[in-house]
């Protein structure tokens, strides 16, 4: 930014402060052709997720319904209408009103460090009038003015609006609440104890039958003939 910046900051009436940039083939190297770049890959990749999205709907809903997915057919919805407002709005406004100043900057040379800065700790101030005069720069100041806000709008309407981030609110806002004493805390129900009734029944193995019976006739067996030899 700084390379383009011939001043700190201007000061426009009824905008506040805003950045002054010298456009040459330097800016659309190292500001405009970035935003160009991000703005057509998002472009690309929201056409291949609407697409694949439109082309597998059916089947995408017959695997939500057969699993335990977070993504429900609202959130699915959500994610179509996104990827749509992105290749539809946002898209052309992007390529759109910094087409026509590349066109202008691309050949228009960058001079040197020295004079491009050379009024660096300048504090220009345009008034409304002057503004209104240059309609390009007004339609572009308006414009830049106006997509953050309208882009963060769209993105919450469609994410911060659903059923899952209501519930999440309203825990925040019981949360909050309890935390102020204004509410009293829920109580934990504790498990009741359960009673089972258990028949313990235990099996003799014919093993160990056939073990004593062998050990009880190697007994007889020894007793025998030891009578056998004192006979």
């Amino acid at each position: 930014m700084i390379v383009n910046q011939s001043s700190r900051y201007a000061i426009i009436e009824e905008a506040g402060c805003w950045p002054l940039l010298v456009t040459s083939w330097v800016w659309v190297l190292l500001v405009a052709a970035p935003v160009i770049i991000v703005s057509v890959v998002s472009a690309v990749y929201s056409v291949l997720a609407f697409r694949w999205f439109w082309i597998r709907r059916r089947q995408f809903q017959a695997v939500l319904a057969s699993s335990a997915s977070t993504i429900n057919k609202s959130r699915y919805i959500r994610l179509l209408v996104l990827t749509a407002t992105d290749m539809l709005v946002f898209f052309p406004i992007y390529v759109g009103s910094i087409g026509s100043e590349i066109r202008a900057a691309i050949t228009i040379p960058y001079g040197s460090w020295s004079s491009v800065h050379a009024d660096f700790n300048t504090v220009p101030q345009y008034s409304a009038e002057v503004i209104m005069m240059q309609g390009s720069f007004q339609r572009g100041l308006i414009l830049s003015r106006l997509v953050c806000p309208i882009s963060g709008y769209i993105f919450f309407a469609m994410f911060g609006l659903g059923e899952e981030s209501r519930q999440g609110y309203k825990k925040a806002f019981c949360r909050g609440l309890t935390f102020f004493k204004l509410r009293k805390e829920p109580e934990q129900s504790r498990p009741e104890p359960v009673v089972a009734d258990i028949e313990v029944v235990t099996f003799r193995s014919r093993d160990t039958d056939y073990a004593t019976d062998a050990s009880l006739s190697s007994v007889k067996f020894a007793d025998n003939l030891s009578k056998l030899e004192e006979a």
